[in-house]
C-alpha cells in the first residue's frame, strides 16, 4: 500500500499568508498537484492535522475547495489548530469518521489496516486521547488482532528534544502504549505537529520488536 501524507496546512480565511509571510494556500495547491501526478498513484492521502489555522468554517471552505481536486481517497485527523465540529461539517463531503464525536477513522483492507486517532483538545496546543477514543482504539484493534495496522494522529507520543514542542506533545502517551501493549499488530505511528521530519524507534519492549514512529 502506498500512502501520501500531508500535515499542518495552516490554511487561513481567504487564503491569507500564515505568520504574514508563508503562502500556505499556494503550498497546498502545489502539494495536491504533486500528489495527483505521482506514478504510481497513492492508495490514500492522509492529512495529519492542523488543516486550518483557527479552525473556523471560513477556513474549511477554502480547504474544501482545494481538497476537492485530490484524485485519491482521503483520510483526515484534526490537530490543535482545528475545531473538530467545524471540520466534520465543513469537509463532510470529502471524508467520513467512524466515531460519533471524535474524528477517528479506520480503513480495513485484506492485508492491512489504517487507523486514525483524534488527539485534539479544543483551545489547547497539546494533545490528549480521550477515554472514549482509547476504548474505541482497543475495540477496533481487537476486531482483527492479527492484521498489521498503521496509526495516524497529530500529536507525537514522545519527546524529540525540542523543548517548546515537547511540552505540547501527546500528554497521555502512556495510556496509548498501554492499549497497544495488548496487541502485536501495530507496525508504526505517523504524526504531524512538529513542522519537521523526524523518524524514531521506541517502546520496543512492548512487542519484542521495534515500533517505527514517523513525525512531520
Amino acid at each position: 500500500m502506498l500512502i501520501a501524507q500531508l500535515t499542518d496546512l495552516h490554511i487561513k480565511k481567504g487564503g491569507k499568508r500564515a505568520y504574514r509571510r508563508v503562502d500556505t494556500l499556494d503550498c497546498l495547491r502545489k502539494a495536491v498537484s504533486h500528489i495527483n501526478n505521482l506514478v504510481p498513484q497513492p492508495d490514500y492521502l492522509v492529512i495529519t492535522g492542523d488543516l486550518g489555522d483557527f479552525g473556523t468554517p471560513d477556513e474549511y471552505a477554502v480547504i474544501k475547495q482545494e481538497l476537492m481536486k485530490v484524485e485519491v481517497p482521503m483520510l483526515i485527523v484534526p490537530g490543535n489548530h482545528d475545531h473538530r465540529a467545524n471540520l466534520r461539517e465543513g469537509l463532510s463531503e470529502l471524508v467520513r469518521f467512524d466515531h460519533p464525536e471524535f474524528c477517528n477513522f479506520v480503513v480495513e483492507h485484506d492485508a492491512q489496516r489504517l487507523l486514525g486517532l483524534d488527539s485534539s483538545v479544543i483551545g489547547k496546543p497539546y494533545g490528549q486521547l480521550s477515554s472514549e477514543t482509547l476504548s474505541w482504539l482497543e475495540d477496533t484493534l481487537g476486531q482483527h488482532p492479527d492484521k498489521p495496522t498503521l496509526l495516524f494522529l497529530h500529536h507525537p507520543p514522545m519527546h524529540v528534544g525540542l523543548t517548546h514542542m515537547d511540552v505540547q506533545n501527546l500528554q497521555n502517551s502512556e495510556a496509548l502504549y498501554k492499549v497497544l501493549s495488548k496487541f502485536n499488530n501495530v507496525v508504526g505511528i505517523v504524526a504531524g505537529h512538529l513542522h519537521r521530519p523526524i523518524t524514531a524507534v521506541g517502546k520496543e519492549y512492548l512487542y519484542g520488536s521495534d515500533l517505527r514512529i514517523v513525525i512531520q
